[in-house]
């Protein structure tokens, strides 16, 4: 994310209600939208785990400020899902669903592409799982592990979208209060790696993982520390929405201050 395109507050996920001021007006400069990520950011979370992770992550919601486009309802009354936009970035947004009994896996049903959520996106957004894909059964135990067993359509995806899948999948399912980490099979298989980039799959996913991860100018992933900072853009038909990015930057004990 360069700093010539940069715009927004940048901040803790904590604050990100603090960002709303800062949204409105700085899209309303009409201010360039922001980069993609690197492609091979997942390589850069590998060993990066514990309470920095936890802290700078776990409380980040994705729940954004009142405001409404079309079907697109952002009222604090829906359920945020994790969706690509135009930029290629994992945004949430929050979509009134159908009342169920299992929320959880009809949420995840709205994540597919040309599935029933693609048209209650704003222009240019995009399911991120794979056309095709059924979601057989979410099953969450008692320690707030969620199974998600999907279909074999759920393989079928290019490489370089399969931390996007992991991404919106993940921040998706934990935004559930009962949803801590995420385990992922298909035809009642684990899965012990993805199928087409080969990213291990061995632990639970969580919002450790990040998303839409970058590095710092000058950070050495190794001895780094992932803050969650929340950028502004908006489409061209003017919808508002937030960008979550987790950035790796240089080793805090005060990841809140640095953010």
């Amino acid at each position: 994310m360069t700093k010539g395109k940069r715009f927004g507050l940048l901040l803790s996920a904590g604050m990100l209600a603090a960002a709303l001021t800062g949204c409105s007006s700085k899209t309303e400069t009409g201010a360039a939208p922001i980069d993609p990520p690197p492609v091979s950011a997942e390589e850069l979370m590998k060993g990066i785990t514990g309470a920095a992770a936890d802290e700078t992550m776990g409380g980040a919601s994705g729940e954004m400020a009142p405001m409404s486009h079309g079907s697109v309802k952002l009222d604090g009354a829906g359920t945020t899902l994790y969706e690509e936009d135009g930029d290629g970035f994992v945004v949430p947004v929050s979509l009134a669903l159908p009342k169920s009994d299992t929320p959880e896996q009809t949420a995840l049903t709205y994540l597919v592409e040309d599935g029933p959520g693609q048209k209650l996106l704003p222009a240019g957004f995009v399911p991120p799982l794979p056309k095709g894909t059924k979601v057989n059964k979410v099953t969450i135990g008692d320690d707030g592990q969620a199974l998600v067993d999907f279909s074999p359509a759920f393989t079928d995806y290019n490489p370089a979208d399969e931390r996007k899948i992991l991404e919106a999948l993940t921040w998706t399912l934990t935004g559930f209060p009962k949803v801590k980490s995420v385990k992922i099979s298909v035809g009642g298989q684990l899965l012990p790696e993805m199928p087409q980039a080969a990213m291990p799959l061995d632990d639970p996913l969580t919002r450790a993982m990040g998303i839409n991860l970058e590095v710092g100018q000058g950070v050495n992933p190794g001895r780094a520390t992932p803050v969650t900072l929340y950028f502004c853009n908006q489409t061209t038909t003017h919808f508002l929405y937030h960008v979550p990015v987790t950035r790796l930057i240089d080793r805090t004990d005060d990841p809140a201050r640095a953010a």
